[in-house]
């Protein structure tokens, strides 16, 4: 392939990292410097094009590793590299205008309540000074493993529908009003998600409903065994034992910010349609902001101000089917669905991870004790959930080091955990005392 552009113009910064004690240089470019044949990639080097190649896995994604973040993320794109000089290219994402068609296209387009909210969203992340990449270039979010999760089938909202069967399986959330609806059952739901797609006028009576924490039953998604690998064949993980739980929703759904747990892992599986995940640490700054909203009803646009009061913002765009990522639990995240989509998940314990998952247990306990004394406005009944979670996580963690007694980390983690469960305790026995009723003088 002979490679002579004349309209090559770029905007390049020079970098320098040590590795293994030997100086590396790479530079960073922005644009116009990479092209590819389709068998191999082509950069520009200033003066010359040179050719190089590109290993892909079965996703498309590349296979080379960045030598800056080790084995913590892989090579984004179009990347590769030359001798001992590593070329980059920062990739904006470049769906964005793709995303802004599909918000604009019918089913959305219809959807009056929440057309304006999406575009708003669009629009800030849009207006950014740093561009996004569509898949974060780092693991201070969420982790991508190396390899897919093992199955019998290929899990599938077919599945997702034989779960929704089950009597428990009633989570629906109307993403117009943004509550939880207890009420609507299993046919009105499904009967919502066919009129949904439709392309009529839409009249203020209607409902955008979606299916959230669907339990995977026998007839539905446990048919498919899914084995949530790595994690499942190591003894230093524990997987678990309720199983998976997923959710469906339909195009033009979008969530508020929130955080799901607080001491575990999420491995997720995207296998259905479009959808934006947007990902912020939980930096002290960004939790200090969140405390206020975390567990309140989203009013207006909730993610809109995250994107402009949060920092470190991160996005994945899931496109593909069967895409794996792990949502650590110290991520704020919210999502947008371009189309109908399904995923499901389950949640991980690991001991890398237990630093994350003890500062979040704390912040949940904290959380939960101040929410009590300072009259939030969350109920009794609301905090004492949240204390069942953090409950839930850290008695994970004891079965997990129970299984792990040698560890060199054991004791320390027993430790700091049953101290943590004495506390949740208490906060559970004061939560529980009934406020006397008061007196007529």
């Amino acid at each position: 392939m002979s490679l002579n552009p004349t309209d090559i113009q770029f905007q390049t910064e020079r970098k320098c990292f040590l590795q293994e004690g030997k100086e590396f240089h790479y530079n960073i470019f922005y644009a116009g410097d990479i092209a590819t044949d389709g068998q191999s990639v082509w950069c520009h080097g200033g003066s010359q094009w040179e050719n190089t190649t590109k290993e892909v896995d079965h996703l498309g994604r590349p296979v080379q590793k960045h030598p800056i973040f080790k084995s913590k993320r892989r090579l984004e794109g179009l990347e590769w590299k030359a001798q001992t000089t590593w070329n980059t290219r920062k990739r904006k994402l470049d769906e964005s205008k793709d995303l802004w068609s599909l918000w604009g296209s019918p089913p959305i387009s219809r959807i009056n309540p929440v057309k304006e909210r999406g575009f708003d969203i669009l629009k800030a992340l849009l207006a950014l000074s740093t561009p996004l990449s569509k898949i974060p270039v780092d693991d201070s979010n969420i982790i991508i493993p190396p390899n897919l999760p093992e199955y019998r089938n290929s899990p599938t909202l077919g599945h997702v529908i034989r779960d929704l069967v089950h009597p428990d399986n009633h989570n629906v959330f109307d993403f117009v009003n943004q509550y939880g609806d207890p009420d609507i059952e299993y046919p009105e739901f499904i009967l919502n998600m066919l009129l949904s797609r439709e392309n009529s006028e839409w009249q203020d009576t209607f409902r955008l409903y979606g299916a959230l924490d669907i339990r995977e039953s026998e007839a539905g998604l446990g048919s498919c065994h899914i084995n949530a690998a790595p994690y499942s064949q190591q003894k230093e993980s524990l997987v678990d034992s309720g199983g998976w739980s997923s959710t469906w929703t339909p195009a033009g759904a979008i969530s508020h910010t929130h955080m799901d747990f607080y001491g575990s892992l999420q491995y997720f599986i995207h296998f259905h349609g479009k959808k934006l995940w947007l990902l912020w640490p939980s930096t002290p700054n960004n939790l200090d902001y969140f405390s206020a909203h975390h567990k309140e009803r989203a009013n207006n646009n909730r993610t809109l101000d995250c994107i402009n009061h949060l920092e470190g913002l991160q996005v994945y765009y899931a496109e593909n089917p069967e895409e794996v990522f792990i949502l650590k639990p110290n991520t704020l995240h919210a999502c947008v669905s371009f189309s109908m989509c399904g995923h499901t998940a389950i949640r991980v314990w690991n001991l890398e991870h237990f630093d994350d998952s003890r500062r979040m247990m704390e912040w949940g306990y904290n959380w939960i004790k101040a929410s009590f004394y300072k009259s939030s406005g969350r109920s009794r009944f609301e905090l004492m959930q949240e204390v069942e979670k953090v409950k839930d996580d850290a008695e994970n963690w004891l079965t997990l080091i129970k299984r792990n007694s040698k560890h060199a980390s054991a004791k320390g983690i027993k430790t700091t955990v049953k101290a943590l469960l004495k506390r949740l305790s208490d906060l559970s026995s004061l939560l529980s005392v009934v406020p006397p009723n008061p007196t007529v003088s």
